[in-house]
């Protein structure tokens, strides 16, 4: 079987064969389909909410079949999804990462890099946001940009001289597109021999310009940097949970079996 990758990043067979012989997918097993993934989806959202942060491997290899497979593909570019955003000037010195907020809580202290959604009051909050059409949330709107430090630097290092930082439209940036590929591809669909140190970087606060500190009563400081303060809930794993949340509010607001209708009429009209 041989694979190949479409423009979105989603893998196809290209041998449909290699199972032996196949029937086609009825439309309404098609939507059966896609809601029995999109409830899957919320099952592992659920866990990990309730502390199993190592399941962001699953969720977006889920988050991949839901966007990147079967029904959803025909219709996903009429569906919507709400985005993050903050202004980010072109002097800011702080990386650009929309999707996670720090909170530090608990005896003994620990820090968690939550996904925007949990940061609020109420998960209707992500609808008052900005929303977005499919190939523009997936592919093109940055939910990662790299600060001015130089690459293999540590981030919250910033030069001095302007002319020794990286310039804003060359910083290292990241898209959905980017980001559930990579932890799909390694976390999620496959046990590899090698880990990709952006994975690294995006586990790391550091990567993400901060840290944060605590005076103890007897003097002694706790940090992120020094250990003292565990990170229970990495960058990483905060955004692949926002874009979970994120793709379940956008099918979620949908009609998708009148979309799916109005799928089948298009492609009868064509021919």
């Amino acid at each position: 079987m041989r694979l190949s990758s479409s423009k979105y990043g989603c893998l196809m067979a290209r041998n449909k064969n290699v199972f032996g012989e196949t029937r086609p997918i009825e439309a309404a097993e098609a939507i059966e389909i896609l809601f029995t993934n999109i409830e899957n989806l919320r099952s592992l959202c659920d866990s990990f909410d309730q502390g199993k942060v190592s399941f962001s491997g699953l969720i977006a290899l889920q988050v991949h079949k839901i966007l990147c497979e079967g029904m959803a593909t025909k219709i996903r570019r009429k569906i919507t999804f709400p985005t993050s955003r903050w202004d980010s000037p072109e002097n800011n010195m702080m990386p650009y990462a929309p999707l996670i907020g720090l909170e530090l809580a608990g005896n003994p202290l620990c820090a968690k890099f939550l996904p925007k959604f949990m940061m609020g009051d109420d998960k209707s909050d992500l609808l008052k946001n900005d929303i977005l059409p499919f190939q523009e949330w997936w592919t093109s709107d940055v939910i990662y940009r790299a600060g001015p430090a130089k690459p293999g630097s540590d981030p919250r290092m910033i030069p001095l001289k302007i002319e020794d930082q990286v310039p804003y439209r060359k910083r290292k940036k990241i898209t959905r597109l980017n980001l559930i590929t990579m932890v799909r591809q390694k976390l999620g669909a496959h046990t590899e021999n090698e880990y990709p140190i952006l994975m690294d970087e995006l586990n790391s606060s550091a990567y993400m310009g901060i840290d944060a500190e605590s005076v103890e009563q007897d003097g002694s400081l706790k940090s992120i940097s020094n250990g003292q303060i565990k990170v229970i809930m990495s960058p990483l794993e905060g955004s692949v949970r926002q874009i979970a949340e994120e793709t379940l509010v956008g099918f979620d607001s949908a009609d998708v079996v009148a979309l799916n209708a109005w799928s089948i009429s298009r492609r009868a009209n064509r021919n």
